[in-house]
Order: C-alpha cells, then sequence, then structure tokens
C-alpha cells in the first residue's frame, strides 16, 4: 500500500499537473506540452479487467494525448503486466501516450526499464520501455528554486526515499 510520501505527490500533481511538466522539463529535458488535464487514473477494459495507475494526464492538443505517471520505489512484478494494459486501452482509446515513472532509485529505474517486457515460447515479444524520471540528489538544485517553491515537493520526496548514508544525514539535517 503506497505511504504518505506518495500519496502527497501525486496530489501535488493532481491539483497542478503543471508542476509534473516543470519537473520532468527540468530533469529528462522534455517539454510536456499543455494544456494538461488529471483525468480518472482507472483504465477500464470490457473484459473486466482494471488497472489503475497512480495517475493519468491528458494533454489534448499535443501529439501524446496521455501520460501515465506511476511512482515506484521498490519493485512491482505486477507492473510488468499492468503497464502494457493500461496503455493499450488508452492507445485504442485515444492514440498513443507515455508512461513515466518516477523513482528516486537507481535500481528500481534500471528493473522499470525492462520491467514490460515479454517474450513467448516461439519468440513472440512484447515490450513497453517507460519513460524514467530518476530523482536523485543530482537534480535537488534543479528542484530547489526560490521561483518555484512548490517543486521542493520533488527534492524531499527524493530525499526521503534514499538509503544509505547520505541519505540518513539528508533525513536528519530535515529533521532538526
Amino acid at each position: 500500500m503506497p505511504g504518505t510520501p506518495h500519496e502527497v505527490v501525486l496530489l501535488a500533481i493532481r491539483e497542478n499537473p503543471e508542476l509534473f511538466a516543470e519537473v520532468l522539463r527540468r530533469v529528462v529535458g522534455t517539454d510536456m506540452p499543455g494544456p494538461i488535464e488529471v483525468i480518472d487514473s482507472n483504465v477500464r477494459f470490457a473484459a473486466s479487467l482494471e488497472t489503475r495507475p497512480d495517475l493519468v494526464l491528458r494533454t489534448p492538443n499535443a501529439t501524446s494525448k496521455w501520460t501515465i505517471i506511476e511512482l515506484q520505489n521498490r519493485k512491482d512484478e505486477s507492473k510488468g503486466r499492468s503497464w502494457p494494459l493500461a496503455v493499450s486501452v488508452l492507445l485504442q482509446r485515444d492514440g498513443m501516450g507515455d508512461v513515466v515513472v518516477i523513482t528516486a532509485s537507481r535500481s528500481v529505474a534500471a528493473w522499470a526499464k525492462g520491467a514490460a517486457h515479454h517474450r513467448g515460447e516461439r519468440g513472440t515479444s512484447l515490450g513497453l520501455t517507460p519513460v524514467i524520471l530518476l530523482l536523485s540528489k543530482d537534480h535537488a538544485s534543479t528542484l530547489l528554486d526560490p521561483a518555484r517553491p512548490e517543486l521542493a515537493i520533488f527534492a524531499v520526496w527524493a530525499g526521503c526515499r534514499g538509503h544509505g548514508p547520505e541519505a540518513a544525514a539528508s533525513r536528519s539535517a530535515r529533521s532538526s
């Protein structure tokens, strides 16, 4: 079950989807043309299969009509099946969009790149490679901008998700 940090970041994006576009621009160097709208993230399929991405954004005036956002800080093998399902339904309905995995973990970022790649016994392959938005300590200065203080939530989220002595020191400094 997702915890408070997960929900806080999603709430920030849900309330102001332009924040996600700004983080994407600053960290990956990719623009997400607007306007951006939050839409229902329950993706339904007639055979009563349902998948629930963390968030789905719509950009009706862009070439890429939708973006699925997944916050992942641990490997979840079920995503290898749910991401292609969600993409398939949205592709049929709206055309191609993007899946963006936001993580603060390098190992989760590496896992996510190949998590939704499948190969059948006879060689049939299906693959979905998401865009990885790795929010590491290297991006803190990019996200800590006095002109856009609301971006700091992403730097804090990334810092509280880390492990090891540097992350512990960062958490200790924030709590004092």
